[in-house]
């Protein structure tokens, strides 16, 4: 997939995120569509979707590119989103945006390295990203 596509990928899964659908319901979209990850999965190919095995790279930009809003998306949103990786990929998004993708890995690196310490940790799913 050329850099200009992967580029618009990585804006249309921000904006679908911030805007449309939470975490959860993202999960859920993929699993009818016949792509079934776990959260750790989800979670690495919406942050980092340039990341994909090129052999699903497209069919995940399909169905982010021709996402439609639907009954699916009106049962998934929740204002405030309230899943913890919902949030975390949205603070993740920003910072990728704004610093670009070093800072956003050291952000996620930090930000499992508290929850690995944490009493209460929120994103035990994705603990293992870095391994």
């Amino acid at each position: 997939m050329n850099a200009q596509m992967l580029d618009q990928l990585q804006v249309e899964t921000c904006f679908m995120l911030n805007i449309e659908i939470t975490f959860p319901g993202v999960r859920e979209w993929f699993n009818l569509a016949g792509h079934t990850m776990d959260d750790a999965a989800l979670f690495r190919a919406l942050f980092m979707p340039n990341k994909l095995p090129t052999e699903i790279q497209i069919p995940f930009a399909q169905l982010v590119f021709f996402r439609h809003e639907d009954i699916f998306f009106q049962m998934h949103r929740n204002y405030p989103p309230d899943n913890p990786l919902h949030q975390l990929l949205i603070r993740l998004h920003n910072v990728r945006t704004l610093r670009g993708d070093d800072e956003a890995l050291i952000d996620l690196w930090e930000a499992l390295k508290w929850d690995r310490d944490s009493a209460e940790p929120k994103y035990k799913d994705i603990h293992h990203y870095f391994s």
